[in-house]
């Protein structure tokens, strides 16, 4: 039996031709008009991030109780605690009120008093056992003996 004749395609040397090269899958391609990576962009937007959160936390907790609020009207309290006298006589530097706080208007400072003695504060005496509250209406500065500081000064800035 004998089969048709088919025509068959001539015959060609095989080439070499390389396969259309691929980026790996794990590299983002460049943004083409900038040429920076996106990896790069989140990269940066993360550091800037953390610098701003770190510095909202040192903003927020940079003076403790003397920090001024928003819009004033708090009260700031710093306890003197029984004990400070007798500190204060055997030689003792004591730190319970910063020589210098800055209030806004219409906050109030209060001043608690534990101790067994009379203490100086910013020119007001608190009595042993006594609570004192001073209010500061409008701003200016505030300067006074205190004797609960090392610097025995107190200057009180109040800001509007």
């Amino acid at each position: 039996m004998m089969l048709p004749d088919v025509e068959r395609p001539p015959m060609t040397e095989p080439t070499m031709e390389a396969a259309p090269a691929e980026p790996p899958v794990n590299v983002a391609p460049a943004i083409p008009e900038t040429g920076v990576r996106p990896w790069a962009i989140g990269l940066a937007l993360m550091i800037v991030v953390v610098i701003g959160t770190v510095f909202a936390l040192v903003v927020a907790f940079r003076g403790g109780d003397d920090a001024p609020g928003p819009r004033g009207e708090h009260e700031i309290t710093y306890l003197v605690p029984p004990g400070t006298g007798d500190r204060i006589d055997a030689g003792e530097r004591v730190e319970i009120i910063p020589t210098e706080l800055t209030l806004r208007v219409a906050d109030t400072l209060v001043l608690v008093n534990d101790d067994t003695r009379t203490h100086n504060v910013g020119g007001y005496e608190v009595r042993a056992g006594d609570t004192l509250r001073i209010s500061y209406p409008r701003p200016g500065l505030y300067m006074n003996s205190c004797s609960v500081n090392s610097g025995d000064l107190v200057t009180i800035t109040v800001v509007a």
